[in-house]
């Protein structure tokens, strides 16, 4: 299943090579960095980070660029510092970025490579469903957040992230690796492969720590893209760009000025509150939070909201109906003037921008195609299930961090007469007497 979610990895983002996940997005960010200045093998110690990515992801960059002694320099894009690309490992960009805005960096990354400069780029991926993957823009290195294929919020985690790059870097690429190889009879086998990398067998030496992947919450991913197929993938993200479409329409007609770039977005929209005479942030947010609804505080005058797989036309309606109460433009009971008649007319859909359309196909391997129904999808699942040695047929001795097995010794009380013949309903005083005998 492992190797099904790396398969997935690559098609969507159109590079030759990925792990078998990585803790979450921020994480895999500094992992991509720490990669790149490997690469460089110690010859460029500086960093380029776009000032457009997550905060978060930035905090993690910059701990581990302490800890590497690794240079950071932010700015925007457009800034960067030609005159000095010698002296850069890497540059880190983001699309989506903080402000939902989608670019092709493909004319960037050119530039990059011809500098020798490596290009990281974290993408949502479900975007790339619809829109240009890393692969085709041309990125050494992507990676981002895979929460969005099957994994529940959690309170912000746990989630799995993906890492994928060119396959000339693979030597250098962190996390579990697995790969195809043969048993004795010359079946099909899969293996960790690359595995001298690892903390496990290079120990100091390592560039991964074995540790540092989301294994279950990754088969979930790939259980997720195993259902939906391309083409299921694709109805998702047209979904949500559709409900992104609508309400930028809507509150465009009502004067909310959003700063997200016109055409170039995908589920995330930026709304100046300032400049749409909407006081602050705080006060939007405090208004969004009366009807149970959390928006996403940019800085004092921004704030963004977000699509997804469950918005509904309703959802919209209400987020239009609030605003139309902060802008003072709240209709009279049981009428709508703000909504036009064509609200949710699929035919007004206008999709990604031709110059940020995928022109690929994606998951044209046979397990996201053929596992059409509820039953066949349980019984791929639970012949996977059968193929494995667990604990409920055999023993296996574990060197995880997050799981030990008790030795033998530790488990012969249970052994002792009297201990196993106690009746489940038995009086707690003939359970106790039997516990102070063992």
């Amino acid at each position: 299943m492992l190797l099904n979610y790396q398969t997935m990895i690559c098609e969507l983002t159109g590079l030759d090579v990925s792990n078998a996940s990585l803790l979450d997005e921020a994480t895999a960010t500094a992992e991509a960095m720490a990669m790149s200045y490997s690469l460089a093998n110690g010859k460029r110690n500086k960093c380029f980070v776009s000032n457009s990515i997550f905060p978060q992801t930035i905090d993690v960059v910059k701990t581990r660029a302490q800890a590497l002694d690794i240079e950071l320099v932010f700015g925007e894009v457009a800034d960067f510092p030609w005159d000095q690309a010698d002296q850069f490992a890497s540059a880190i960009v983001q699309t989506p970025d903080r402000l939902g805005t989608m670019n092709d960096f493909s004319e960037l990354f050119d530039r990059f490579r011809e500098n020798k400069v490596r290009s990281v780029v974290i993408q949502d991926i479900l975007s790339t469903a619809i829109s240009k993957p890393a692969g085709e823009m041309g990125a050494d290195i992507a990676v981002g957040s895979v929460q969005r294929f099957g994994i529940p919020m959690g309170f912000g985690g746990p989630h799995p992230a993906y890492l994928a790059c060119k396959d000339e870097f693979k030597r250098k690429m962190p996390g579990r690796v697995i790969g195809v190889s043969k048993d004795v009879h010359g079946n099909p086998a899969y293996r960790m492969a690359m595995q001298t990398r690892e903390q496990h067998i290079r120990r100091d030496k390592a560039t991964s720590n074995i540790c540092t992947a989301q294994a279950l919450l990754a088969n979930m991913s790939a259980l997720f893209g195993i259902w939906h197929g391309p083409q299921g993938l694709k109805d998702i993200s047209t979904r949500i760009r559709f409900r992104a479409e609508l309400l930028k329409t809507q509150l465009s007609k009502m004067g909310i000025e959003i700063v997200t770039d016109g055409e170039n977005f995908f589920d995330t929209l930026a709304i100046d509150v300032v400049a749409s005479d909407l006081s602050s942030a705080d006060a939007v947010l405090a208004e969004f939070h009366k009807f149970g609804i959390n928006l996403n505080k940019i800085d004092e005058s921004t704030v963004g909201i977000s699509m997804n797989e469950y918005t509904t036309i309703k959802d919209l309606a209400e987020l239009i109906e609030i605003f139309a109460i902060l802008k003072e433009m709240a209709p009279e009971e049981n009428d709508e003037p703000y909504l036009d008649a064509n609200f949710h007319d699929a035919t007004s859909y206008r999709g990604m921008p031709p110059a940020l359309k995928r022109q690929g196909e994606f998951m044209g391997q046979q397990v996201f195609n053929t596992l059409t129904s509820e039953t066949e999808f349980m019984r791929y699942i639970h012949k996977l299930c059968d193929k494995d040695l667990g604990l409920t047929n055999g023993m296996i001795p574990l060197g995880s961090c997050t799981m030990k097995l008790n030795s033998a010794i530790v488990m012969a009380p249970i052994t002792f007469d009297g201990f196993a013949n106690i009746h489940p309903f038995a009086p707690r005083d003939q359970i106790e007497g039997y516990m102070r005998m063992i």
